[in-house]
């Protein structure tokens, strides 16, 4: 797949996704050597928010979006394909799929809040891309800003989802809410060149979202066994006043979930 001609060679590692925090470490080599910026010089490189990076732009991995409006869609990406999405919660005693179309230039951030809204999560926790055995680790905008850096972390709004999935059967994880760590495998099924717009659309899917904060997938397990018919009728009647709710863990509505992701994109475009 086509790469974004905006990326320096210089700035990429052997994987060749840019390294941002390479940049770093050459930017505190400078500044412990320029006595003009004595003031930040030599500091914990951990300091170095993303509001850092927004003042002086010209010192790190090149931004690929204005900081100020984060644009669904990075225009900049030489070819833009239609990807088809298959996204399945892992290890889940039901099964749970969302079956999505998207460009590959959706940027990655913007792309975790589609999957949250098409599976159906509230969206209240953290969420990251993981690439291999956490070899990288994609995460949203806020999370960078706030100093989580590590060697292996990169702003999710500065990449789009053609960097990570660049074949057909090529596979990631998105993992959210870091307490009950759902799994999410997201496999391209297919990809299609185009010289046409790409709608962002749900077009399947099966089972319902597991209620946030029930426990992770062993949690969820449980509250299934609680609300089956043989279940003991206090543990069932604990469970229901726990939802608040009937629930089916085999229901899933289209409409829904495609009014949900419609909803978000408009949100972002009337951002604009």
């Amino acid at each position: 797949m086509a790469k974004k001609s905006s990326k320096s060679k210089d700035s990429k590692n052997e994987s060749g996704i840019p390294d941002p925090w390479k940049d770093m470490m050459e930017l505190l080599d400078m500044l412990k050597n320029d006595s003009k910026k004595g003031e930040i010089a030599g500091g914990d490189i951990e300091s170095y928010s993303l509001e850092y990076i927004k003042e002086h732009p010209e010192l790190f991995t090149e931004l690929t979006y204005d900081p100020q409006n984060p644009s669904l869609l990075d225009i900049n990406v030489d070819k833009v394909y239609r990807m088809h999405i298959h996204a399945s919660l892992k290890h889940s005693p039901v099964k749970v799929v969302r079956k999505l179309v998207i460009p590959s230039n959706l940027r990655l951030e913007h792309f975790a809040n589609i999957l949250l809204a098409a599976f159906g999560w509230d969206g209240s926790h953290l969420y990251q891309f993981i690439i291999g055995r956490r070899d990288k680790l994609f995460v949203p905008i806020k999370q960078y800003e706030q100093g989580y850096h590590s060697r292996r972390k990169f702003d999710a709004m500065n990449y789009v989802v053609g960097d990570v999935l660049d074949e057909k059967g090529a596979e990631i994880t998105f993992e959210y809410d870091f307490g009950d760590s759902w799994e999410h495998k997201i496999r391209l099924s297919k990809i299609e060149e185009t010289t046409e717009d790409v709608e962002i659309e749900v077009v399947g899917g099966e089972g319902a979202c597991p209620p946030d904060d029930c426990g992770g997938v062993w949690g969820y397990a449980n509250l299934l066994r609680c609300l089956s018919e043989d279940a003991d009728p206090e543990d069932r009647e604990d469970a229901l006043d726990w939802l608040g709710e009937k629930f089916d863990p085999k229901a899933f509505n289209l409409a829904a979930a495609r009014s949900d992701v419609e909803y978000y994109v408009e949100h972002i475009d009337s951002s604009f």
